[in-house]
Order: C-alpha cells, then structure tokens, then sequence
C-alpha cells in the first residue's frame, strides 16, 4: 500500500489498505504509519469521512507520532482549508466576516 501511497496511486492504496488486516505483531509507529497512508489516500480520493476514521485510528495508535508527522499533519490540513473555502458553513461566514 505505501508504494502506491509514494506513486501517487491512492485509488490502488485504497484497495490494497482494505485487504491489509494490521496484526498486533507489528510494531505500534508502522501501524500507525500504515493508517496515516491510508488516510492520506482516502484523503486525496475525496473520501474525507474516511481519512478522518484512519487519522483517528492512527491517534489511538500513538497520539504523539500523529501530531507530529508530516504526513498526518497533511492530511488534516486539507478538509479544515476545504472547510473554511467553502461558502456554506459558520466557520467560513466567520472568517469572511473576520471573526
């Protein structure tokens, strides 16, 4: 999955992530990792509810690896800039009106 994550191809990260079962075995920052790939994939396919599922999923892990990994910080700064473009929502209204 994290190939096609570097790749550019997070419709193919997607399928594989959905196959991938991350055993207890494995060390608690790659399974953190694997969920911040996932949730930049889901992410960049517009699957915004989904990337936020992974991203809370990876916080459970290890909330201090998510805080501080670029790729997870990424990932949530797009629906919050999605969010405050988009003319229908109270954040919007109050920064456009600069509150």
């Amino acid at each position: 999955m994290s190939a096609n994550v570097k790749l550019g191809r997070f419709g193919a990260a997607i399928d594989k992530a959905e196959e991938v079962s991350t055993p207890k075995s494995w060390a608690l920052s790659r399974r953190t990792h694997f969920h911040i790939d996932r949730a930049r994939s889901e992410m960049e396919m517009g699957h915004t509810d989904a990337a936020l599922r992974s991203l809370i999923e990876a916080g459970k892990l290890t909330p201090q690896q998510i805080r501080y990994h670029s790729g997870a910080r990424e990932t949530t700064r797009a629906p919050v800039h999605l969010q405050l473009r988009s003319p229908d929502t109270l954040t919007h209204m109050a920064a456009w009106t600069g509150h």
